[in-house]
């Protein structure tokens, strides 16, 4: 399968995010003979996603087709690189439904049931589009919303495009007859805060001059709103918001106030206890928090005359101060008790720089365990996971477990009732599934 999407000249400078991503639908869902290839796009400031599918075939595969759709929307997803301020980054995932637009096409397979063959070509020839249509498998699949749910798609007022005898413009006419299907589709779909107002579909018709195929192709002129704006409207907006976070930020601060700020013990006397009373205040909208810390019991490292012990003789007379320092953080649980400082000093001796240089001995406590022991915890783990799934699963009984109608008689209906119940701890589903018609191998 291949998917091109061609952009005008005029209109490349603004497309950007171009994406690519498939899924396989076909034999135990690797072999790409069935399943959707994808194409995603920003343009301007909208995003828009184009898919291209092959479903499964044949009349009866209703199912199989549904089943097919959902597992392509469901599978396909584009990966992006974004900024989240660490250095590994994150990325961005988007499936198929997370843009403004989705336009699906292709070979969708999707018949007109209900209908024989001759039947239909002849309400082909008298043009009666709007009966063939409520025969759509795809539009009863869109009703029920057992499919494409929430798509449209444009007027289907031209001739079914399969099947034909290729190299003519006649329908199959072969042994087999196949009924006249609208196989080849485009569909569109728009996010709920658009409603759809900013999509349509201008041209929808099908071209019975190429031959090449037992398909006659479909082609759509489908219109698009976009969200755009003027560059410097928008490094307006953007100015306002960082200043308005700006703003925010600051008024988050804690804002705190001391009195006094310094403290003075005159007259101290050995062993007589002094006390004095600090006022601490928050001005601010915020929590604080607060702790006294070690007083650094060595002199400030900085502003020092180079090659000397002497604090800065030069015109500027600069403040000593506590340039270069050592913190530590431990993480909440710990409570810091993990962590402490046996060591924290100056070394005036070196005089290369107009800073001291500090050194810190800082213990930490880490947690270890034994292997045997945490392979046993392991283990257990395990066990308890296993347990949980296991009790997670519907646990279901049918009775009776085998039906039997004996003496049926053509077109008299017969009824058995089978009781299903649930003896689990959780949710379960049940549906009829198509009997195996061969025997077990």
């Amino acid at each position: 399968m291949l998917i091109f999407v061609f952009v005008r000249d005029s209109l490349r400078k603004h497309v950007s995010n171009v994406q690519v991503a498939d899924a396989a639908t076909g034999i135990m869902n690797i072999m790409g003979n069935k399943g959707g290839v994808a194409v995603r796009m920003m343009v301007h400031e909208s995003t828009i996603c184009f898919v291209c599918s092959h479903l499964a075939a044949h009349m009866e595969n209703v199912a199989r087709r549904n089943q097919d759709y959902q597992s392509i929307a469901r599978t396909i997803a584009f990966t992006e690189p974004v900024a989240t301020g660490d250095a590994a980054g994150g990325v961005a995932t988007y499936g198929v439904f997370d843009h403004d637009y989705v336009i699906w096409f292709g070979d969708l397979n999707y018949r007109i049931g209900g209908l024989r063959s001759g039947d239909v070509k002849a309400m082909i020839m008298a043009r009666q589009w709007n009966k063939l249509y409520e025969n759509d498998q795809l539009r009863q699949q869109i009703a029920s919303q057992g499919a494409f749910e929430n798509f449209m798609e444009g007027a289907l007022n031209f001739p079914p495009g399969y099947k034909f005898d290729v190299g003519t413009q006649n329908y199959d006419s072969s042994e087999k007859q196949r009924c006249p299907a609208w196989c080849d589709r485009v569909l569109y779909w728009s996010d709920a805060q658009w409603s759809g107002s900013g999509l349509g579909v201008q041209r929808y018709n099908t071209h019975p001059s190429l031959v090449i195929s037992d398909h006659k192709p479909v082609s759509a002129l489908v219109t698009v709103k976009v969200r755009a704006s003027k560059p410097e409207e928008r490094l307006a907006i953007y100015r306002e918001l960082v200043r308005e976070l700006d703003r925010k930020e600051n008024d988050s601060r804690p804002m705190t106030a001391i009195s006094p700020f310094e403290l003075t013990f005159p007259d101290c006397k050995y062993f007589v206890p002094v006390t004095q009373v600090v006022e601490l205040k928050n001005l601010g909208i915020s929590p604080g928090r607060f702790e006294f810390v070690r007083a650094l019991n060595f002199p400030p490292g900085y502003k020092f005359d180079v090659g000397t012990q002497n604090y800065d003789s030069s015109e500027k007379q600069r403040c000593p101060a506590w340039c270069d320092r050592v913190l530590y953080w431990s993480d909440a649980q710990w409570s810091g008790s993990g962590l402490g400082v046996q060591r924290y000093n100056t070394h005036p001796s070196l005089v290369i720089s107009d800073h001291k240089p500090v050194s810190a001995l800082v213990t930490v406590k880490v947690r270890a365990s034994k292997p045997e022991e945490r392979l046993a915890i392991y283990r257990e783990l395990v066990r308890e996971l296993d347990r949980k799934e296991n009790d997670s699963r519907p646990m279901t009984a049918i009775s009776p477990f085998e039906l039997t109608f004996p003496d049926c008689k053509y077109f008299v209906p017969v009824t058995q009732v089978v009781e299903l119940k649930n003896l689990g701890i959780s949710p379960g589903r049940f549906e009829f599934v198509r009997a195996l018609n061969f025997p077990p191998g």
